[in-house]
């Protein structure tokens, strides 16, 4: 190939070169052009609801979009045409009706998506208000089942039972679910050879049976104070009662011994007059010899109460 014919060669390639460029700016200007001017049309704009009452439920079968007349520019409806248009509605704005209704103005509607698309929006509805998905429940207070096992570690014992907090909740949901909950028990835990106290958070568990609740609160808390304790024995005096003539009647013996734990901080304050055993001769069944000794009174911290002997002799003296 001669110089001029390769000079011609470069010069025409040159030539489709600088047509490809200026037709790929003057497509871009074009696109650019078309895609920046404003355009009305038809959308489907998705509903997004927040801040939801403990006492409400999104409703499965209600509507999750509306049709919109929308205002944009090329790009933006290029843009809907991959992610609808999302309105969020703010559910603390808004109060079911007395039919427990959840509504929305057309036009409260309508502004609300014109300021979050920043577009002027014409709602294609007829009507006046529009009833949202959101639906009320029903409540009910059930008493909380804590599913906790412990044992204690040798000399060691609680100072007060288990306590749970709260001890009952409230379920919200369908009244046909409602009606299937009459308690609920916490996820199981287990605390073995306890020497200290104990304390944490369980969450509640539903019924497999049902479904669509919600609870309030949704786990509880548990706690036991845990002491060390001690046994004792104390020898406490009989009381005679149930008759006027006690003063004729010999016990035999006149005391018992009562057994009981208590925890250590608080041993050496327990006296025999903290306790009361009595006899009731009122009780005595005919022909019978014995009484039976019952313990009415007792510290608040004593526990594992026993008395020796479990019976006793009367006799009456003239």
């Amino acid at each position: 190939m001669t110089a001029a014919e390769k000079q011609k060669h470069k010069s025409g390639k040159g030539n489709i070169n600088s047509f490809v460029f200026f037709l790929i700016l003057a497509t871009l200007f074009w696109v650019l052009t078309k895609f920046s001017k404003q355009y009305e049309q038809d959308v489907q704009a998705q509903l997004e609801y927040i801040n939801i009452p403990a006492n409400a439920v999104i409703s499965e079968d209600g509507i999750s979009t509306v049709p919109l007349r929308l205002s944009a520019s090329g790009f933006e409806f290029l843009y809907y045409k991959l992610s609808k248009p999302k309105i969020t509605i703010d559910l603390t704005r808004l109060e079911p009706d007395n039919n427990t209704r959840w509504m929305i103005s057309k036009q409260g509607l309508e502004n609300l998506a014109t300021l979050q698309l920043k577009h002027s929006v014409d709602l294609l509805s007829e009507r006046s208000n529009l009833e949202l998905p959101i639906r009320s429940l029903g409540q009910k207070r059930v008493p909380v089942l804590a599913n906790i096992a412990y044992t204690f570690k040798e000399g060691y014992s609680y100072v007060k039972p288990l306590r749970i907090t709260p001890d009952s909740v409230t379920v919200i949901g369908p009244e046909n679910s409602l009606a299937q909950v009459n308690a609920l028990e916490t996820v199981a835990a287990s605390f073995d050879g306890v020497d200290e106290a104990i304390s944490g958070s369980l969450e509640l568990l539903l019924p497999d049976t049902v479904d669509k609740l919600k609870l309030d609160p949704s786990q509880v808390e548990y706690s036991m104070e845990v002491q060390e304790f001690i046994e004792n024995e104390l020898s406490v005096p009989i009381t005679l009662i149930g008759s006027d003539e006690v003063r004729g009647i010999q016990l035999f013996p006149s005391s018992v011994t009562v057994r009981y734990t208590i925890n250590f901080s608080d041993y050496k304050k327990v006296q025999a007059g903290d306790f009361k055993v009595i006899c009731d001769l009122s009780k005595v069944e005919e022909g019978a010899n014995f009484l039976i000794p019952e313990l009415i009174e007792a510290p608040a911290g004593a526990r594992r109460l026993s008395l020796s002997p479990t019976q006793v002799e009367f006799i009456a003296i003239q």
